[in-house]
């Protein structure tokens, strides 16, 4: 299939069936990236609040003074996500230190100057806690679920500390949900791009990661579409500057799959406007010695059973 239609609805990411904990992580992924308190960055709705508090510092815009109140500001303040899984049956830690919200912040920074390097994204770098409008940690036995937004456009997203998700939230397709007329005005705008040029794009980007498509068990061909969408009231269909591009591997024997890498490339940006992955193949990360000791755990403690 080699277009998908936009009939005023945005479709939601395509999440199969796949392992309980695996799927598990993927939906967490996509419940933060489409209305989260703090990784999209909302003015309305963010933990890291706009509007403080009596006494608080404000979470400022880029290049106003003041770094080192806004960056505890964003420690003191990181959505944890303290109760999001009851009875933790995926490895939650209980505890949630500033020591390991630090951590994260500068591990998400990190990953957002290389990401930002590597795909061009055209964000001033280097990226500092000043630009930052939006965090949420959770910590786990095998690392951080955590998610960053910068200049509440540009969420990164790791899961277990690899890199899981990226959305440009004024590109993705997303951005369009509930807006007819941003995406009328978009659609009249120039397509830098076609499915080869998206497609280049899109393979560079991951192998920028150090990924190669038969190490993450991946076909060599992936699936590429372009976003159609009906013209009103003369129903002619319309292509829309934005493409998909999806690999994926199906487990024998079953509809869900093992190992997936989805991507949308805009026309308009001529960039990777959102990443997803959720693979067995991508290789764990090792965790900092005194991981634990952040946490105020000793490193024999049952996080499971707590």
């Amino acid at each position: 299939m080699d277009t998908k239609t936009f009939f005023g609805r945005t479709r939601i990411p395509d999440l199969r069936k796949t392992a309980t904990k695996r799927q598990t992580t993927i939906v967490f992924l996509v419940v933060l990236l489409l209305n989260p308190p703090a990784f999209a960055g909302d003015s309305a709705q963010a933990a890291v609040s706009l509007k403080p508090e009596k006494g608080e510092p404000r979470v400022r815009t880029v290049g106003t003074p003041d770094r080192d109140s806004h960056r505890t500001f964003l420690l003191t303040n990181a959505t944890k996500w303290a109760n999001a899984y009851p009875g933790n049956p995926f490895g939650y830690v209980p505890t949630n230190t500033v020591a390991i919200r630090e951590y994260a912040l500068d591990t998400l920074l990190k990953l957002a100057n290389a990401i930002n390097e590597k795909w061009r994204l055209g964000l001033s770098g280097p990226i500092t806690s000043d630009q930052v409008t939006g965090l949420d940690v959770l910590p786990k036995t095998n690392g951080l679920d955590a998610g960053i937004t910068i200049a509440k456009r540009h969420a990164f997203r790791i899961s277990e500390n690899k890199f899981e998700g990226y959305a440009d939230l004024e590109y993705w397709f997303n951005a369009y949900e509930g807006k007819p007329d941003k995406f009328k005005e978009r659609a009249k705008q120039k397509d830098l791009l076609n499915k080869t040029t998206a497609l280049r794009i899109a393979r560079n980007a991951l192998h920028s990661l150090g990924y190669a498509e038969d190490q993450l068990r991946l076909p060599r061909q992936p699936e590429v579409s372009q976003v159609e969408y009906r013209d009103q009231p003369t129903s002619n269909s319309l292509r829309f500057p934005h493409y998909e591009i999806t690999w994926k591997t199906l487990k024998k024997g079953t509809s869900g799959w093992l190992s997936r890498v989805s991507m949308q490339v805009s026309g308009i940006t001529g960039t990777v406007v959102a990443y997803e992955i959720s693979s067995p193949f991508v290789p764990s990360v090792p965790l900092p010695a005194n991981y634990w000791q952040m946490l105020g755990l000793a490193p024999t403690t049952n996080a499971r059973s707590q």
